[in-house]
């Protein structure tokens, strides 16, 4: 099935100081193109979100930018500044919202470690929504939107090396702190077909990084209800209904510039009924509870590295625990 489009008009209105400099004529000029490249995406169906060229707008020359669109049934509303890259989604299919932190830059993970983060929440989304019969072009959409709220601007200083230093970075998410949410609209059954999704992570600190702690909490809740048919004519089907948590927390701990403690605890809890149909009338109902939880030292983990030298030489050894590290306290790397 091919693209439709739908016609848009649209302005950019520029508050501003003082007269422009050259510079920020140029930075509204690409701006522009951003703009139209959003709302072309935003214009066709089913739409694709594409904020590519407002999510990396010169922050140097420009202080903010928002985006509002409502076309059609499809609106959407997204706005980026120094500390914060919100989007809101509304269209015949669902809702999505999203919001991004981004002025703890110091917490900040290298490339890699983002890429890292970002792959591996991608793959989180793309599994509930397999489990819980999700509206694909939603999810598509959801997951445009995430990596594109969590990518820095070109040329963005890397944090990284300011911030953390590698072995507690490496406990880290690397992402900014965020809220998500996605809510698909109950197909012509009605309420039979629901999917609901939120994910999260949050970050407190106290004292600074080198007397100081970090607790680091990344959650995701899934409900959902969906049918499978056995036969239609019959009357056979299966109804079932899914409510699923995750969390995965790190508790970091530093006196004097050395990391004394480093925690990670995971853990879910799942519970799906399943009710049975045949001819119409109910035959069977059950529910399925299923709860995990794990706890690590990460310490522990890279105490050898550090025992024999490997850490203080950075060889590739110690390089290759820090990755692996990194992915057992991402969400995903949850018992779920």
């Amino acid at each position: 099935m091919g693209c439709t489009h739908r016609k848009a008009r649209w302005g950019v209105s520029v508050k501003s100081s003082g007269q422009l400099t050259d510079g920020q004529r140029k930075a509204i000029a690409k701006l522009a193109d951003g703009f139209q490249q959003a709302i072309d995406g935003l214009g066709t169906y089913p739409p694709t979100l594409d904020l590519s060229g407002l999510t990396q707008y010169d922050t140097s020359e420009l202080s903010s930018v928002n985006l509002k669109f409502n076309v059609s049934g499809i609106s959407a509303d997204f706005s980026a500044n120094n500390s914060t890259r919100s989007l809101s989604f509304t269209g015949p299919a669902g809702s999505m919202n999203l919001s991004v932190n981004t002025s703890e830059s110091e917490l900040l993970g290298s490339g890699a470690q983002r890429a890292q983060a970002i792959a591996s929440y991608l793959q989180q989304f793309d599994n509930a929504n397999t489990e819980g019969h999700g509206n694909a072009e939603m999810m598509a959409m959801f997951k445009d939107a995430f990596t594109q709220l969590n990518t820095e601007p070109a040329g963005a200083v890397d944090m990284s090396s300011l911030g953390l230093p590698p072995m507690e970075q490496s406990m880290l998410s690397g992402l900014d702190d965020f809220n998500a949410s996605l809510t698909d609209t109950p197909d012509t059954l009605g309420s039979t077909n629901t999917f609901s999704y939120q994910v999260s992570q949050s970050t407190t600190t106290e004292g600074d990084l080198q007397n100081g702690t970090i607790t680091q909490t990344q959650q995701s809740h899934l409900q959902a209800s969906y049918q499978t048919m056995v036969s239609a004519a019959a009357q056979d089907y299966d109804d079932v209904q899914i409510d699923e948590n995750a969390s995965s927390t790190v508790k970091l701990a530093t006196e004097k510039g050395i990391l004394t403690k480093a925690s990670l605890s995971q853990s879910s809890s799942q519970s799906t009924r399943n009710s049975e149909f045949v001819g119409g009338k109910l035959v069977s109902d059950v529910t399925t509870p299923t709860n995990t939880s794990v706890s690590e030292d990460l310490l522990s983990l890279l105490k050898p590295f550090i025992d024999d030298g490997q850490a203080a030489k950075n060889t590739g050894a110690w390089q290759q625990e820090l990755s692996t590290i990194h992915g057992m306290i991402l969400l995903n790397a949850s018992a779920n």
